[in-house]
């Protein structure tokens, strides 16, 4: 399986969104989020390409948490409305990088662009 870093601007929106899944929705739902993230990064790395993968921009692709939904098993089981795209691109040396992770709501291109 290919390689993957997380940019700064990633890590920081995964704890955002962990702080916030924790106070609004529990630990439980906090850690399938979490699970659910990994699995999509997952699926990224053995195809970039794969089904639910749009351009966004020159070289930055985007993919929405709800493809990689049903490759979810218990434990910890589905989440109900995955809300949050990742924003990736190919690096120079192959590796999958993880630029943000956003809400679908959210201004992408304002976000990307910080």
């Amino acid at each position: 399986m290919r390689a993957y870093r997380l940019a700064e601007a990633a890590e920081q929106d995964i704890f955002s969104l962990s702080e916030y899944s924790i106070e609004q929705f529990g630990e439980a739902a906090m850690e399938r989020y979490l699970h659910l993230i990994s699995i999509a990064i997952s699926e990224l790395c053995e195809d970039s390409k794969r089904l639910g993968v749009r351009e966004f921009a020159e070289d930055i692709k985007m993919f929405h948490l709800r493809n990689s939904r049903e490759a979810v098993q218990f434990p910890p089981g589905k989440v109900g409305k995955p809300r949050h795209l990742i924003f990736f691109r190919e690096a120079k040396d192959g590796a999958l990088e993880i630029l943000r992770v956003l809400h679908e709501q959210m201004d992408h291109q304002r976000h990307l662009d910080e």
